[in-house]
């Protein structure tokens, strides 16, 4: 877990070592500053927040605004760039591949969903790169997750942030299933098809 809170500061894609190896766990990032800059760069699947503020995520020539009250799920492996230019307060989970995958199976658990998901399991598992409103249950997730970051309560921490993944999933995959869109291969055109 990192948190930060000051001046503005840029991240070159070049010098970055979150982004150049594997995460060995989940990882969280909580900042709070008035300008903050990422170049383009891949990474783990990732929930990114906005307590308060706006930060704005760049794909290719899409741009996601995010502002309080919404989340972005950011797929692995996906390029983009990032940008706070007014003050904000961001909150970023980045997980394994193998973290992610758990998840996602669980929650794609019923044997006829089993059976449709077997046929396409990369692009089933993909999710659109829209700013979704927070649900409640989501909300409560979020508070439990920075109650015990506040606390420093580093088993609660973990569990929470697995719940908040969950959440997420379940959230975005009741707006769009997971296999509703896999025949669509561009995720340009997947994302404007969800928004």
């Amino acid at each position: 877990m990192e948190q930060w809170q000051g001046p503005g500061y840029r991240v070159s894609s070049s010098e970055d070592r979150f982004f150049k190896s594997p995460l060995q766990e989940s990882t969280l990032f909580r900042f709070s500053t008035d300008y903050f800059e990422v170049e383009p760069h891949t990474g783990e699947f990732s929930i990114k927040l906005v307590l308060s503020g706006e930060e704005h995520y760049f794909f290719g020539r899409r741009t996601v605004s995010l502002r309080s009250g919404q989340v972005l799920l950011v797929n692995a492996g996906d390029e983009y760039a990032s940008l706070i230019n007014t003050f904000t307060e961001s909150f970023s989970v980045f997980f394994r591949e193998c973290e992610f995958k758990d998840a996602a199976r669980s929650l794609i658990a019923s044997s006829e969903a089993l059976l449709d998901y077997a046929s396409d399991q990369t692009n089933a598992l993909d999710v659109a790169r829209i700013a979704n409103h927070l649900t409640p249950s989501f909300r409560e997730r979020l508070c439990n997750t920075i109650s015990a970051i506040d606390r420093d309560d580093q088993p609660a921490i973990i569990e929470s942030v697995r719940l908040l993944l969950l959440a997420a999933l379940l959230d975005h995959w009741n707006i769009v299933p997971p296999k509703a869109l896999s025949k669509i291969r561009r995720r340009s055109t997947r994302d404007e098809l969800v928004a």
